[in-house]
Order: structure tokens, then sequence, then C-alpha cells
């Protein structure tokens, strides 16, 4: 019934997922249209590989901004911001 793990008289960790950072001790940072980092990637469209490992971007590990790549929706570098996050298993790792 408690898939296994074995408690020894312990609660386990709680954990609460959250969707977005909280700044408590400042504002969150806005970037500039001129901060933004825009690659020189040739769309699929285009004749190009996209957002590939080739992408500038990538290679500086910077993730494309939503709206300024060439690639547009097609973009491969932007998992964060679009949330694509590898899947997840929380476990315990026992006594430390």
């Amino acid at each position: 019934e408690d898939g296994g793990i074995r408690h020894r008289g312990r609660m386990p960790a709680v954990v609460q997922l959250i969707d977005l950072n909280a700044f408590a001790h400042r504002k969150r940072k806005v970037q500039d249209d001129d901060d933004v980092m825009i690659c020189q990637c040739k769309p699929t469209w285009r004749g190009g590989d996209g957002c590939g490992p080739d992408c500038i971007n990538r290679l500086l590990c910077i993730e494309c901004v939503p709206g300024f790549c060439p690639c547009e929706e097609h973009c491969t570098n932007q998992v964060f911001s679009r949330k694509q996050y590898a899947g997840l298993e929380v476990r315990r790792a026992g006594a430390k």
C-alpha cells in the first residue's frame, strides 16, 4: 500500500509542485528587446535545419526567446519557456 517504501516510523517529506518562481526579495527581471539574443538559424521551410545543434543560442546555453527566433513556433531551443520538462518521479533517497 505504501509503494514498497518502508518509512521506519517517519513520515515521508512533503513535496509541493510549483508552477512559477516567487521572488520575495526583488521584482522579476524583464528582458528588453535590445537584450534578446537572436540566432541566425534558417527555418526548415526555407531549406535550413532550424534551431539544431549549430544554433548559436544553443551553443552558448541560451534559450531562444519566443517571438524573436526566426524559426518561430518550430524552434526546438525553447524547452523551458514552453515548460517541456523531462518526466520526473519523486523518490525517497533514504538516510543521508
